[in-house]
């Protein structure tokens, strides 16, 4: 990521993830890592879609919070006017509550009722799934089962990906993309 803070009076790699210790997608990196093929924030203010469409990207990567940065060059500023609108229209339908607003950035909280959850189960309501992030590269789960279910993790698939368990190694299969 390659970032310009005129306010800072700063341009180079972007170091606000080291300011974070929860998950962070910033809008300007690829949905992907090493596939590098979808700006999905930059297409969505490109296509001006639908709100409800920035609240399914929110949800495809678990977000709980926004930030709209607004020390950014003002050219940038000009250029994501719809996805300020959009955040706008959500603040005003309850889906988005903003929490905080200064000269550097807006902060927005996600309605709780439209979270979706990095890995949770899709069927049953009696089954339970908790995790925690050991690495990048790995998160031990704790799942309690009742009945046939379906483990999601709302994140590209890769083929590599194995799911260990105290008895056997199960396989994974890719699941329909999420919206």
């Amino acid at each position: 990521n390659w970032s310009n803070y005129p306010m800072w009076n700063y341009v180079g790699s972007d170091f606000l993830y080291i300011l974070y210790n929860k998950f962070y997608i910033s809008a300007n990196t690829y949905d992907h890592p090493n596939l590098e093929t979808k700006l999905s924030f930059k297409e969505f203010n490109e296509k001006r879609e639908d709100p409800n469409v920035l609240l399914s990207l929110i949800q495809k990567f678990s977000g709980k919070f926004v930030i709209y940065h607004k020390d950014i060059d003002h050219t940038w500023i000009n250029h994501t006017k719809y996805i300020k609108s959009a955040i706008g229209k959500l603040t005003t339908d309850g889906t988005l509550r903003e929490i905080a607003t200064n000269k550097y950035f807006d902060f927005y909280a996600l309605n709780q009722r439209y979270f979706v959850p990095l890995i949770h189960l899709s069927k049953n309501s009696l089954s339970t799934a908790t995790f925690f992030k050991v690495s990048p590269v790995k998160y031990k789960l704790h799942l309690h089962l009742v009945g046939d279910d379906n483990l999601i993790f709302n994140q590209s698939f890769d083929s590599q990906w194995n799911i260990y368990t105290t008895d056997a190694t199960v396989e994974c299969s890719k699941h329909i993309p999420y919206p």
